[in-house]
């Protein structure tokens, strides 16, 4: 049997759940969609606005990483250069 002999037999053996009509959602399926996107939708507490901060902050820097840490290192390196500056005065 050849490669083409092969596709073409499975896929004359191909079933849908559907069984051939046109799938559509039914009226509980569509309910529960809507449940559970209001509740996805709704706020999760008092804290969920710093929740959303605190996530945001976060994809920032991480996101930044090594540019953030280069930036940490080049204040640190010009704060410890003024203080010897300061100090060989």
């Amino acid at each position: 049997m050849t490669t083409s002999e092969r596709t073409a037999v499975s896929l004359s053996r191909w079933n849908t759940s559907a069984s051939g009509v046109a799938a559509s959602p039914s009226v509980g399926e569509m309910s529960l969609l809507r449940e559970h996107l209001q509740r996805c939708r709704s706020p999760g507490g008092r804290l969920f606005a710093w929740r959303c901060r605190a996530e945001n902050a976060h994809r920032f820097m991480a996101a930044r990483f090594v540019t953030t840490v280069f930036l940490l290192m080049t204040v640190i390196l010009v704060l410890l250069l003024v203080g010897a500056m300061a100090q060989a005065t």
